[in-house]
């Protein structure tokens, strides 16, 4: 094998990621036109998932505005992802298309003590980022569309880091080691307990 610098290693790599897996995705500068997701089977599921916690996570991040000890500069990164958040709700409902998570189908619902301190309010909104960023690991490892990964990687590269920053928010490590994937059934154990579902009554 001949010697190359790095330079030239690095610039080989990159040829070689566009030119393989990555053809057609990222043509372009700065990914100017990116692929539209075409999700099918357990696609939908990563993104339906998806939904439903972008909502509930919406919804902490809204109702974080009201607990005491949040700085201005916090409440002002609060507020953008609460934004933020409805955007990629609004994302991924148009991906879905007829199975669009639909006003009033899910709730967020938070226990009376989640939001009674800064402390409690930040374990909250960790353990909503934590479940997002495991679904859309697996999602983003194993969807069967290129675009439908390539979506959900770029959802969690935004929750990676909101996640990193509500652990800081209390002084924790920003990471606590590499994220591990969960299945949608397992982390729909978890969200179950954080939402309602007002159009289907409880019997």
């Amino acid at each position: 094998m001949r010697e190359m610098d790095r330079g030239q290693f690095l610039r080989l790599g990159l040829a070689g990621a566009v030119g393989t897996a990555g053809a057609g995705l990222l043509a372009g500068p700065a990914a100017a036109a990116l692929p539209a997701p075409a999700p099918a089977g357990d696609d939908v599921g990563y993104l339906a998932f998806g939904a439903v916690a972008e909502l509930t996570s919406r919804a902490w991040y809204r109702r974080a505005l009201t607990v005491h000890g949040f700085s201005a500069g916090e409440r002002r990164r609060l507020s953008a992802a609460a934004s933020a958040k409805a955007a990629h709700l609004q994302r991924i409902n148009a991906v879905l298309g007829p199975d669009a998570i639909r006003p009033g189908d899910f709730a967020a619902s938070f226990p009376a003590s989640a939001l009674t301190s800064r402390a409690r309010a930040a374990a909250v909104g960790a353990r909503i980022e934590e479940l997002l960023v495991s679904v859309y690991l697996t999602g983003a490892a194993f969807a069967s569309d290129n675009a439908t990964r390539l979506l959900l990687g770029r959802l969690l590269a935004f929750d990676a880091q909101h996640l990193a920053w509500i652990r800081g928010l209390t002084g924790g490590p920003p990471a606590t080691g590499l994220p591990v994937p969960q299945t949608i059934e397992q982390a729909g154990t978890v969200l179950d307990r954080l939402v309602t579902t007002p159009n289907f009554p409880n019997r």
